[in-house]
């Protein structure tokens, strides 16, 4: 329909992917999604306000906080209880992430301690540079000086 109404194949391109372009699509279709489309934009802003605002909702208990895992290869003498001591959580929680059904363990096996903490920092905002549509055939585009106050600067 965009092309019928005269709109750059090329800008078209861009936007959905297309063969004249290998730039990443900006609206992308994701799969199952027959009967519309997602639109995500980036808000470094709203990310900025969701990190201050995370520790403040975990303590309210309004949102569980982060589980990360550690990786422990035990040691001969090795006991459950002691690792969730040292590790700072449960003898249940430990097993539900290792699936065991009891409270031994193995010399020399890899467990997944489970770990509570902080959200990582966002990474530094890379803001790509705004792809904009080609000017409109017999246009031309041009800037607006600010009109002169009189004032000296």
């Amino acid at each position: 329909y965009a092309e019928s109404i005269g709109e750059d194949s090329g800008w078209l391109d861009q936007l959905f992917g297309g063969p004249t372009t290998t730039l990443r699509p900006l609206i992308r279709h994701a799969k199952g999604h027959k009967t519309h489309i997602h639109v995500r934009f980036y808000n470094p802003v709203a990310q900025e306000l969701g990190r201050r605002a995370y520790p403040i909702l975990v303590a309210q208990d309004r949102i569980k906080p982060h589980t990360y895992f550690t990786r422990y290869r035990a040691r001969k003498g090795d006991m459950l209880g002691r690792l969730a001591n040292r590790f700072g959580c449960t003898v249940k929680a430990i097993q539900r992430a290792n699936r065991l059904r009891s409270t031994r363990i193995r010399a020399g096996r890899t467990y997944l301690i489970p770990r509570k903490g902080k959200v990582a920092a966002p990474p530094k905002v890379i803001i790509p540079q705004r792809r904009l549509p080609p000017p409109a055939a017999g246009t031309r585009r041009h800037s607006v000086a600010a009109p002169d106050t009189g004032g000296s600067h």
